[in-house]
C-alpha cells in the first residue's frame, strides 16, 4: 500500500477497535442467532458512532476516529450509511488525509 510504519500501527488499531461501540449493545441482540428486528440491526448501526465517540476520547487516537466511525461503510454504498450520499463522495476523498498516503 505504501504507507510508512506509523500509518500501519494506526491502521492495526483501528482495525482492533472498530467494533469497541458494541459494549453498548444489549448481549441479546449480539448473540442472537436469527434474524434481527429492524429496531435490533438498528442498535448494531450504533456501535460504530459510539466506537467513535469512545476512541474520540484517547489523546492522540483522534486520526482514527473517523475509520471508526465509518468502519462499516462500503465505497459503493452498502453497509451501514452513516453519512449522506451527498456526503458520500468527500468522505471517500478523506478517507486517505493529510496523515495517510494517497493511493494512485
Amino acid at each position: 500500500m505504501g504507507w510508512e510504519e506509523e500509518q500501519l500501527g494506526l491502521l492495526r488499531l483501528a482495525g482492533m477497535l472498530h467494533d469497541v461501540g458494541k459494549v453498548a449493545v444489549p448481549d441479546e441482540i449480539l448473540r442472537k442467532a436469527g434474524p434481527l428486528t429492524a429496531a435490533e440491526y438498528s442498535a448494531i448501526q450504533r456501535h460504530s458512532r459510539i466506537g467513535a465517540d469512545i476512541v474520540a476520547r484517547v489523546e492522540g487516537l483522534d486520526v482514527i476516529v473517523p475509520w471508526i466511525r465509518h468502519s462499516h461503510e462500503h465505497f459503493d454504498g452498502s453497509g451501514y450509511r452513516t453519512v449522506s450520499a451527498a456526503a458520500r463522495s468527500p468522505w471517500r476523498r478523506a478517507s486517505c488525509s493529510s496523515r495517510t498516503p494517497s493511493t494512485p
